[in-house]
């Protein structure tokens, strides 16, 4: 299921992503003008710029997230074990 979110991308995957692109900037606009004003070319090359860059900032973080989930339950774990016999006391002592 988590693979859905994944943002790595295969080899494949980025070809077909680059094929995508090159074929929308050919596709006329509804008013029937192309895609070959330059501003529109230039905004388009920034937004996958800024995608390539926060794909890449985000990937160290993609791949600890799986090591925080495990030492956190650790902890969770470690603190079970750690306060059971102090509420196992307190349990006896009121009775229950």
């Amino acid at each position: 299921m988590f693979e859905l979110f994944s943002r790595d991308l295969t080899p494949e995957e980025e070809e077909a992503v680059t094929a995508f692109i090159r074929r929308a900037a050919t596709v006329p606009e509804a008013d029937g003008a192309a895609h070959s004003d330059p501003t529109v070319l230039w905004l388009k090359a920034q937004l996958v710029r800024r995608w390539n860059s926060e794909r890449r900032a985000q990937a160290p973080l993609d791949a600890v997230e799986p090591i925080q989930i495990v030492l956190g339950l650790v902890a969770a774990g470690l603190l079970l074990v750690w306060t059971l016999p102090p509420v196992a006391r307190a349990l006896s002592f009121i009775g229950l």
